[in-house]
């Protein structure tokens, strides 16, 4: 088909027919220029799937890690609420003013020491934002809300702060009271000193570093519980709305 073309353009050559050979060069210069945008054309739909196929897998992965997350919440919040509760619950017994309320209260300490931190599922985030593998995604609302979930959670000192009051805080204070006492001290080492103080329910409402204790504490609660709830309501959030964005893809 070349070798048929040159022979013709070298033939209106020869026949000075220059009109005519003007007309076949701009006719063959169309051809390829024709050539070339179809070859275009295929290569950006390939590129196009490609890239439709990596934000698939982007998204789903990550609502894997985003479930993930939903259920850390879930886990921590069921278990800071029955802290909270028991914290209520030692208000009560001690405004009662029962002694038999002691062996309630003691058992119920550990949440009062107890703290926890959420650490959330970063893997695809941080592969995708490493290997620019967010471009891939085409929906801009919908890569604004990604990357505002995991700013919230990545920069999420509350839990660290909480904690950390907690271990260097509340847990010695608690600790003084506890291990201070008489009868834990003759529990743990078989020791009976009269000098220490007994621990009973008018000892512990009468004292204002447990009451401080208690009031810290609470705080932190509902601090958590707010702070978790509302990540989670995101975390949520978006794991629907990826879900609507792939459900669209298939269409």
């Amino acid at each position: 088909m070349i070798k048929f073309f040159r022979k013709f353009r070298q033939k209106l050559l020869s026949e000075n027919k220059f009109s005519k050979y003007l007309i076949y060069a701009i006719g063959e210069i169309i051809l390829v220029v024709i050539g070339i945008l179809i070859a275009l054309g295929i290569n950006n739909n390939n590129q196009y799937k490609k890239n439709r196929k990596i934000e698939f897998t982007v998204l789903q992965k990550m609502t894997d890690d985003l479930k993930k997350d939903s259920l850390s919440f879930s886990n921590l919040l069921a278990r800071e609420m029955a802290f909270d509760k028991d914290i209520d619950s030692i208000y009560l017994w001690l405004d009662e003013q029962n002694e038999s309320n002691l062996f309630k209260i003691v058992p119920k300490m550990e949440s009062l020491g107890s703290s926890s931190i959420f650490y959330p599922n970063t893997g695809t985030y941080d592969e995708a934002t490493s290997s620019g593998l967010f471009n891939n995604i085409i929906n801009d609302s919908l890569r604004s809300e990604i990357f505002d979930y995991y700013r919230s959670v990545l920069n999420n000192k509350n839990d660290i702060v909480t904690n950390h009051y907690q271990m260097n805080q509340i847990v010695p204070e608690l600790s003084n009271i506890i291990f201070g006492s008489r009868q834990v001290t003759q529990m743990v080492t078989g020791w009976d000193n009269p000098n220490l103080e007994t621990l009973t329910i008018n000892s512990l409402y009468k004292n204002y570093k447990f009451y401080k204790i208690l009031v810290w504490r609470k705080a932190n609660s509902g601090y958590l519980i707010g702070n978790w709830s509302e990540l989670q309501e995101k975390s949520l959030k978006l794991q629907e709305n990826i879900k609507a964005e792939l459900a669209s893809r298939k269409k």
